[in-house]
């Protein structure tokens, strides 16, 4: 954390008011900083990147305060004609793409202090059909976008969003899958847990409490003057690649016990994205601290940024881990239900595997163990390569 940033600032308005864990200012402080450059290309290859940052936050119901660091996140940020747009928290296709289109340039940041209902009915395939799909382009910032509404045709230019969503974690759990971590917008998220199983007690607001959060703000109002406006590019030295390469390696080999490797290896792959823009967001922290700031036209991403990110990433990897083997174990148990909800509506007959394929959509070496499950747990008998209930 470097000397005199925004971080370090915004960590300590966040932590003197409330009783948080220290992972959700950080990332929040990350994201609101994204936000306050603007549009800036990470110009790497095979990709271009931009530094846009989307969270999701995750914990237990009022002792996480989720919605307070949500709250006192947007307290501080900059709006009107030289500071950013805030989305409403209306998200269906219609209303998000009518919103930016609204904009100069399409180029805003959403706060959503209870996404579960949102996450559930996108899940459902019906009332947000077509969403998921359109968040993922724009996600990756397209410079021209179009899209077809029932109001008509739809242009965005300069696509750039940054998104602060949160849910307690049993809503989440009740509405993902694993499946959703392979594909999809849910991947583009970097997703942050907190365990906190306690609460404190309530304080005095202080003249030290105002003083943090002016120091805060001065700090983000700081970045918005001086690189909001600039046109500039994040370069990578040459050294940064290796550091990446060597990380991206050590995790493929490292799929945990009971993870689909290729779901892992999608996890992985999203979180290296994240690492470079860590590490564009990094050196800009770290130059706000200097006296002069002067791009001329582009920041190096240093390899010591790079591993600063690592350390990040390290964190909130560890943390997906072990709650992306629960929604493991969940999902499984939730396709246990499914298969058996069919083979009852099979009757007396019973049901046959083709049907079951036929009606759950999953693949074959799946239900097979399902199958294979269920029957060694004692919940169905076969009878003539047919599936029926033990009632």
């Amino acid at each position: 954390m470097s000397e005199g940033g925004f971080i370090e600032k915004y960590k300590r308005y966040i932590l003197q008011r409330t009783d948080c864990c220290e992972i959700y200012p950080e990332i929040i402080g990350y994201a609101l900083l994204a936000e306050a450059i603007g549009r800036k290309p990470i110009m790497k290859t095979p990709d271009c990147l931009y530094t846009n940052l989307w969270v999701m936050l995750l914990g237990p119901s009022t002792i996480s305060r989720k919605s307070t660091n949500i709250k006192l996140g947007k307290k501080i940020v900059p709006t009107g004609a030289s500071g950013s747009s805030i989305l409403p928290d209306i998200y269906t296709q219609e209303a998000l793409v009518q919103n930016l289109s609204d904009l100069p340039e399409a180029h805003s940041i959403g706060f959503y202090q209870e996404c579960g209902g949102l996450l559930k009915q996108m899940g459902s395939k019906t009332y947000q059909m077509g969403l998921d799909d359109l968040m993922c382009d724009l996600y990756d910032c397209p410079d021209d976008f179009k899209k077809d509404l029932k109001s008509g045709k739809c242009e965005l230019e300069k696509v750039y969003i940054n998104l602060i969503w949160a849910t307690t974690k049993k809503k989440f759990f009740r509405v993902v899958d694993v499946e959703d971590f392979d594909s999809g917008f849910l991947p583009r998220f970097l997703i942050v847990f907190n365990e906190n199983t306690e609460i404190g007690p309530e304080g005095e607001l202080t003249e030290e409490h105002i003083e943090d959060e002016m120091e805060a703000k001065e700090a983000l109002y700081q970045i918005y003057r001086k690189f909001r406006f600039e046109e500039f590019c994040f370069v990578p030295d040459k050294g940064c690649y290796d550091v990446v390469f060597a990380w991206e390696v050590s995790k493929e080999s490292e799929c945990p016990a009971g993870l689909d490797e290729d779901i892992w290896n999608a996890i992985v792959g999203r979180m290296k994205d994240y690492l470079w823009k860590f590490g564009a967001l990094i050196e800009v922290d770290e130059m706000l601290a200097k006296v002069a700031v002067s791009t001329n036209n582009k920041i190096s991403i240093k390899w010591e940024s790079i591993n600063k990110a690592i350390n990040i990433i390290n964190n909130l990897l560890n943390m997906l881990i072990a709650n992306v083997l629960l929604i493991t174990r969940n999902t499984f148990v939730k396709q246990m239900d499914k298969v058996k909800d069919y083979i009852g509506r099979a009757g007396e007959e019973g049901a046959t595997k083709s049907y079951l394929l036929q009606s759950t959509h999953f693949k074959t070496t799946d239900l097979t163990e399902i199958l294979r499950t269920l029957k060694d747990s004692g919940e169905i008998i076969i009878k003539n390569k047919r599936f029926f209930l033990n009632d």
